[in-house]
């Protein structure tokens, strides 16, 4: 097969396939695993094929999620030394898969050395017993704990792949004494990527970064691949050289963050840097950039405030309009469409620190909106603001009446979705008023007129005294996305803009510089025509009395409580930013 052009081949569906694998297989494999411990099994072992290449990183996609799962008891990790364009490989690829692995602790870590593509006609090795030698050589220096050889068709070859004594292969311990870092995700931007000699671009990069390292040094050296563990084990006084190879490719906002944060916190050498690649950041192609996070709810709650003021710091950079309503109204639109919104182009400083967002409040109760960004967006952390639900209502309606959604007055509006709510009653205690009672769309029937089609607002999932059952709808965010991915806010917390934006910052990783937080403002949107479910004339204004906000109040008693679950306990910082 001829050397492919020496342009990477880059697709979004293949990172964001990658990905999926990357959770989701992960997922299951540890589920698996703790099972079998459960039912009396020691432990469990894996098998990664090589990694740190542009063409095998689907072999090892899940390595970094599963590394450090305590039932995990072994690692075997393994090299062919040729790659698929049938070019020899470092030998030194040993001893990078080994190093690699040794920030797990406690797991024996077994190196084999497969020689089916070095094996020639009649299974003789003929002149590459060399590689096999100078590959095991490699995986002992690392602190290997065991050799192996696979596919070997003559055995007779094992006396000169292991000789007797065996004084170039001994096991030593591992005291590394240098830190060679870049992000494993990079590896998932490109297929295949291979210069005009059949060599994986990314891959000798890698090998050469890390022999170089270990020539100057004169010791072992420490790769650190994933990003979430940099800030501690770059903050270890034992390593006396820490080198960031800068590679070009993906790189998520949860690495992103983690590098500035290390590397605010000790001394780095940075090589590698390269004006030659750039691409988008959190891993979306070669042409657009899509979301590190998403705003998405709850209408009426503040969102326009939130993402103005978002927009005012420099580490974050909105869509080009607010309410893209891609994962609601306009998903048959397709991702093309979607990646419109946002910035087409990076620089290199741009991919090391901003992060993408957009805001659509009305994601949060639509039934179908948690599994569609899940499915695009797995990464994505989800914030929601959550406004006491009577008066979101009586917000809700004002808007509304402006703008000609309705004519009815509030009570009505709130006596007739009560209701329809209450005509199965057993449906709101158990968090099933969207799935069961609500119809999934909103569109007037055919035939009928926009002022007769008003009416059956309250049978669909834009039924306003519904949209404040904020702990069904979180409940459907929770079973797509992990929990420390979500972050309920009450909306009260906009009268303290300084304190709440220090909370945002250090949950999303944003830095704080640049960002004045004593200029920051309520933003009023309520008179813009934004967000119609069916246009219609301007109407009056509605008021509210006391009748309808005791009628909210009495079925908000009712439904399940969302405060203790969503508002009582902080959610998980991606990390402390700097």
């Amino acid at each position: 097969r001829a050397p492919q052009d020496p342009q990477p081949v880059t697709s979004l569906a293949y990172w964001d396939w990658q990905r999926f694998r990357e959770v989701h297989l992960a997922r299951a494999y540890r589920t698996a695993c703790n099972r079998v411990v459960a039912f009396g099994g020691s432990g469990c072992f894996l098998h990664f094929g090589e990694f740190f290449s542009s063409i095998d990183a689907i072999n090892a996609v899940i390595f970094f999620q599963l590394a450090n799962v305590s039932s995990i008891t072994d690692v075997i990790l393994d090299t062919n030394f040729v790659n698929f364009h049938r070019k020899h490989v470092d030998a030194v690829v040993a001893s990078v898969l080994v190093s690699s692995a040794q920030l797990y602790t406690g797991k024996r870590i077994w190196f084999e050395g497969a020689v089916e593509r070095l094996e020639t006609g009649g299974g003789n090795l003929d002149g590459n017993v060399r590689i096999l030698r100078d590959g095991f050589r490699h995986a002992v220096e690392a602190g290997a704990t065991g050799l192996g050889v696979t596919n070997l068709k003559n055995l007779s070859f094992l006396t000169e792949i292991f000789p007797a004594p065996p004084k170039e292969i001994v096991v030593q311990p591992w005291r590394p004494r240098a830190l060679l870092f870049f992000p494993y995700e990079t590896f998932y931007s490109y297929r295949r990527w291979s210069d005009h000699k059949g060599r994986d671009v990314l891959q000798k990069r890698v090998h050469d970064a890390y022999a170089q390292l270990v020539r100057s040094c004169q010791c072992q050296v420490q790769i650190v691949a994933d990003a979430a563990l940099l800030p501690a084990v770059g903050a270890d006084a034992r390593f006396t050289t820490r080198v960031w190879l800068r590679l070009p490719g993906v790189m998520p906002s949860a690495a992103r963050n983690a590098i500035r944060s290390a590397m605010h916190a000790a001394e780095w050498q940075e090589v590698g840097r390269s004006g030659s690649v750039t691409l988008p950041v959190m891993g979306r192609g070669t042409v657009q950039a899509l979301p590190d996070f998403v705003i998405a709810g709850t209408p009426k709650g503040g969102t326009s405030s939130l993402a103005e003021w978002l927009s005012a710091s420099p580490w974050a950079c909105p869509a080009f309009q607010k309410e893209v309503n891609f994962f609601d109204r306009h998903h048959d639109k397709g991702l093309k469409w979607y990646a419109r919104f946002f910035h087409p182009h990076y620089g290199r400083a741009f991919n090391a620190d901003v992060h993408l967002f957009e805001a659509t409040p009305g994601y949060i109760y639509h039934p179908l909106a948690p599994r569609r960004m899940a499915a695009l967006l797995p990464m994505a952390r989800v914030l929601f603001l959550l406004r006491d639900p009577v008066q979101r209502a009586q917000s809700d309606h004002a808007m509304w009446t402006r703008q000609g959604i309705t004519h009815r007055p509030l009570e009505a509006m709130v006596r007739a979705c009560i209701a329809v709510i209450d005509a199965r009653p057993r449906e709101l205690a158990e968090g099933r008023v969207y799935s069961d009672v609500l119809d999934s769309s909103c569109a007037p029937r055919p035939g009928t007129k926009a002022p007769d089609a008003h009416e059956d607002l309250c049978k669909c999932y834009e039924n306003i005294v519904a949209k404040g059952l904020y702990a069904e709808q979180l409940a459907r965010w929770a079973a797509v996305y992990p929990r420390s991915q979500l972050f309920a806010i009450d909306t009260e917390e906009l009268a303290r803009p300084a304190q709440l934006m220090q909370r945002i910052s250090r949950y999303l990783g944003l830095p704080m510089e640049g960002m004045d937080t004593s200029k920051l403002k309520a933003v009023n949107t309520a008179m813009n025509p934004i967000n119609l479910v069916i246009p219609g004339q301007e109407g009056r204004p509605s008021s509210t009395s006391a009748n309808e906000t005791a009628l909210l109040a009495h079925f908000f008693a009712r439904a399940p409580d969302y405060k203790a679950q969503w508002l009582s306990v902080d959610a998980k910082p991606l990390r402390d930013a700097p």
